[in-house]
């Protein structure tokens, strides 16, 4: 046993991505740095300044995006659950 916990293989990368922190402020820079089917890992300058809920922009015109609460938070690091997307209502 490696003591993995997690559910999710996740994937080791370094991919350019935005933070939408809802509150109309500019997009914030940061950088995936691992991501599973359930969340990610994120470098960032000031973690303690990101919210516990935000949007995640992957794609340049944010065209993709995901829904992230935060986990865990250290040095210029986050780790994000990504959230499911409300049903829809019929």
């Amino acid at each position: 046993m490696d003591g993995e916990k997690r559910k999710d293989h996740r994937q080791t990368l370094k991919y350019p991505a935005k933070l939408d922190l809802g509150d109309g402020t500019p997009f914030i820079s940061c950088i995936l740095t691992d991501v599973s089917a359930s969340g990610a890992r994120v470098a960032v300058e000031f973690p303690d300044k990101i919210p516990d809920t935000f949007s995640l922009l992957l794609a340049p015109e944010h065209q993709a995006l995901r829904r992230c609460k935060v986990m865990w938070r250290e040095d210029n690091q986050i780790g994000v659950e990504f959230l499911k997307a409300p049903a829809a209502k019929g």
